[in-house]
């Protein structure tokens, strides 16, 4: 459940659009139950659920 990984690291949708590379609006999709994140996606979001700070580190340690 999206929603709930979200809720879990206290972020906005925003936020966790950004800080995971998602778009905004395919985040909201999720939430709303429109659609349903499939294959790696899945796979992406259960290590975020897990290790949200590894994720995080490893997208933005050559962003300055």
């Amino acid at each position: 459940d999206v929603s709930n990984i979200r809720k879990n690291l206290h972020m906005t949708r925003k936020q966790f659009s950004e800080d995971f590379g998602f778009s905004l609006r395919t985040l909201e999709k999720w939430e709303r139950g429109e659609r349903v994140p499939e294959g790696p996606t899945r796979a992406y979001l259960t290590v975020i659920e897990r290790n949200p700070v590894a994720v995080i580190n490893a997208l933005h340690e050559n962003v300055k």
